[in-house]
């Protein structure tokens, strides 16, 4: 496989992994252990937050994949966390939970501008904040460099879920409240959207703690969200009939996929609140509308049978299809809130209001959502 199309195949849903995991924490990320206080690992940030960082989740697995600052070399990764929490309360109250997955192309740890966007925010409301670094199933089955290794075919999509029961798991000693954890994500963190539909994780004969806990959450917000993995149903779904072939063809195409799971196959009744938002309109407002793939240089020709061009996975239409199988499901269909034609600038506007109206029970709305 080219590099060209290498890059093509690992820019698809947002993702650049390659897998080797390893069931052991590994030293890149310390450990919790469960009788050991948390205050021992926070730090005054100065600006009324307090954090704790490079702590382990789950099992501490690690794994490689592309540096993003250089897609010709790996590095190593772990289940690793970093957390952030109002430092006016005390540890010994406990506070709702936001967990953040990020886009391709960063880690876990926040710049300036993102801890202004989204951790602020939920510290102001009386928030903790949590952001993860995790393995995505799509981009994981390559690897980062030439020639790649064999696909591996088994990478999870679960740590995201794992970090909500790891958590849950660990309310009191992080301080959380355990019936109102929230998911946040971009690009590949939109895997959140799929994490919050798909069936709970709870598996309450396991021998391993954290996994006899739920990984339901109360609510999902995502921006540019992939709503598929599935090879054959994005394929179906979004792109054109005669670019089937092109798109098949591990060399000038997309790669084949095992089953990384599709978070439109999983929308079921009992479903938590969903919003999305996205750059751009859909190509249509009642249907979703078969997209042209990209040309081979990255480029997209416009197609006037097909408004809207060419197919990309940040494509509005992705989000178009989710609210198409939300209202499948007359139950929870006012459950999914999709906002077209919105600033990437602003695509984290409010997120924390949203949150606010579904804690459980219900509370009072912070000062800032007032109105809102």
């Amino acid at each position: 496989m080219s590099r060209a199309s290498l890059r093509a195949a690992l820019a698809l849903l947002g993702c650049s992994l390659c897998v080797a995991a390893s069931p052991a924490f590994a030293a890149g990320c310390t450990p919790l252990p469960p009788a050991e206080s948390l205050s021992g690992h926070l730090v005054d940030l100065g600006n009324g937050m307090v954090s704790a960082q490079d702590l382990c989740y789950a099992a501490g697995a690690h794994w490689r994949e592309a540096d993003p600052h250089n897609d010709t070399q790996n590095v190593t990764l772990y289940q690793r966390f970093d957390y952030y929490r109002p430092k006016q309360v005390p540890l010994t109250q406990s506070v709702p939970l936001v967990i953040w997955a990020h886009p391709n192309g960063q880690t876990e740890k926040l710049n300036i501008t993102r801890r202004q966007q989204l951790v602020a925010p939920a510290a102001r409301a009386g928030f903790a904040f949590m952001s993860i670094e995790f393995r995505h199933p799509v981009g994981s089955q390559l690897a980062a460099t030439e020639p790649p290794t064999p696909p591996n075919l088994d990478v999870p999509h679960t740590d995201i879920a794992r970090a909500v029961q790891w958590v849950r798991s660990r309310a009191q000693q992080l301080g959380i409240d355990a019936n109102n954890i929230f998911l946040i994500g971009q690009s590949r963190g939109s895997l959140g959207v799929l994490t919050a539909l798909m069936p709970d994780q709870q598996d309450a004969s396991s021998g391993t703690d954290y996994l006899r806990f739920s990984s339901r959450v109360n609510a999902v917000f995502a921006a540019q969200a992939q709503t598929t993995y599935e090879h054959a149903q994005v394929r179906d779904t979004f792109i054109v009939a005669s670019d089937w072939p092109r798109f098949d063809d591990p060399l000038l195409g997309y790669p084949f996929f095992h089953h990384p799971g599709s978070a439109l196959d999983e929308v079921s009744d009992d479903d938590p609140p969903v919003m999305l938002r996205y750059e751009r309109a859909p190509t249509d407002a009642q249907r979703v509308v078969p997209l042209h793939m990209a040309n081979a240089d990255g480029s997209c020709t416009p197609d006037p049978k097909v408004p809207g061009g060419c197919f990309d996975v940040h494509h509005p239409n992705f989000g178009l299809a989710l609210r198409l199988a939300f209202d499948q499901h007359p139950p929870i269909a006012d459950n999914l809130v999709v906002q077209y034609e919105v600033p990437s600038t602003h695509f984290f506007d409010g997120y924390i209001c949203f949150f606010a109206r579904h804690l459980t029970p219900s509370a009072q709305m912070p000062e800032a959502c007032t109105g809102s």
